[in-house]
């Protein structure tokens, strides 16, 4: 199924739609190369001409590019080649989570090469190997400027890393430049019309409480599926507790007991907004002799190669990591160059604003 990408957002100023516009042409060029120019981006974005000379100057400011009288605007001659840091937590030996990282790690390295970084990598040995091993060389590189900005992809730290460099994070990590996580506000709009399009009229909700974004997943979804003429309702909802795969596991299965249990009005769908939650709700529904598809139709979000939630009655809503992987290199690249960053799975999110991800198993 192929990938859906979102537009920079609405809410961006018009100088800085294009001043991201042209860093990312920028970033995928080679120094010499032509710019468009000043009429091409006039149509393209229907700006004026003050706004495209703002961006420019921004451009010129940062070294990025340079004028060449009577010739026009080209990518500058004396740009440094970037080089990424990745430190990769042993997830990514983790058989339980699937192949997910696997496609993560070589999609980021194909994306890097692409655009001409070079990629610094600090990650275990070996399943028992522990990332804080590698730290201590992490911090010597950056200090000796090899690192000009760090991929980190770890569930949890306790405390920052001792850097000065940009950090963007798969995951919530709070001090990171740039958070990169799923859409949930999004996920859960397309999950309220997934429900609809098997024509469910009562519905449930349960998501996962490691940020804000559960509630606000929740608020987006009731909002969006009492439009669409489905009921539901906040006694109809849970946010579950638990993190990671087992603790996630065993929340949804008490959820989900504790949410049938209570409502005398059973509903004929339900949205689980991660997937190893999901995996414990369906536990629970075999506890129950309920069955995905049949008495409960279940949608569920899942990311491309996770080895859970096999169950074909599952309308699974997935996020790809080649999409997630564009949005880790935008991020760091924004955090690095000091400007906004446009990718739908970079936080801060507006609920207004993000697209649609992508639906499985949903009838056409």
């Amino acid at each position: 199924m192929p990938a859906h990408r979102a537009a920079p957002s609405d809410h961006l100023p018009k100088y800085a739609k294009v001043l991201a516009h042209l860093q990312a042409v920028i970033r995928a060029a080679a120094p010499g190369t032509a710019l468009p120019t000043i009429t091409a981006l006039r149509a393209e974005f229907g700006v004026s001409q003050a706004t495209i000379d703002r961006a420019l100057g921004e451009l010129r400011a940062q070294g990025l590019i340079e004028s060449r009288r009577g010739a026009g605007t080209f990518v500058s001659g004396r740009l440094k080649r970037r080089h990424y840091g990745l430190l990769f937590s042993h997830i990514l030996f983790d058989s339980r989570v699937g192949t997910f990282y696997h496609l993560l790690f070589a999609a980021l390295q194909r994306r890097l090469e692409a655009s001409g970084a070079l990629l610094r990598l600090y990650v275990p040995n070996s399943p028992d190997a522990d990332v804080e091993t590698k730290v201590p060389l992490l911090v010597a590189d950056a200090q000796q400027g090899l690192v000009d900005g760090l991929i980190l992809i770890q569930h949890w730290r306790a405390h920052p890393l001792p850097l000065s460099i940009p950090v963007v994070s798969l995951g919530r990590l709070p001090f990171a430049a740039h958070r990169v996580i799923p859409d949930d506000l999004a996920l859960a709009r397309c999950a309220a019309h997934a429900l609809f399009g098997r024509q469910c009229r009562r519905a449930a909700f349960i998501g996962l409480d490691v940020s804000q974004d559960g509630p606000l997943a929740r608020d987006v979804f009731l909002r969006e599926a009492a439009r669409l003429g489905i009921a539901a309702n906040s006694d109809a909802t849970v946010i579950a507790g638990g993190y990671f795969i087992d603790g996630a596991r065993q929340s949804g299965r008490e959820a989900f007991h504790a949410l049938w249990a209570r409502l005398h009005e059973k509903p004929d769908g339900l949205v689980v907004m991660n997937e190893y939650v999901a995996q414990g709700v369906i536990a629970a529904m075999g506890e129950l002799g309920l069955r995905p598809g049949r008495e409960l139709v279940v949608v569920s979000h899942v990311t491309k190669g996770a080895s859970v939630l096999t169950n074909t009655e599952v309308i699974r809503m997935e996020d790809d990591p080649d999409d997630i992987a564009a949005g880790i290199v935008e991020a760091l690249d924004s955090a690095m160059d000091g400007s906004p960053c446009t990718d739908r799975f970079v936080a801060p999110r507006s609920a207004d604003t993000s697209p649609e991800p992508l639906v499985a198993g949903q009838p056409g």
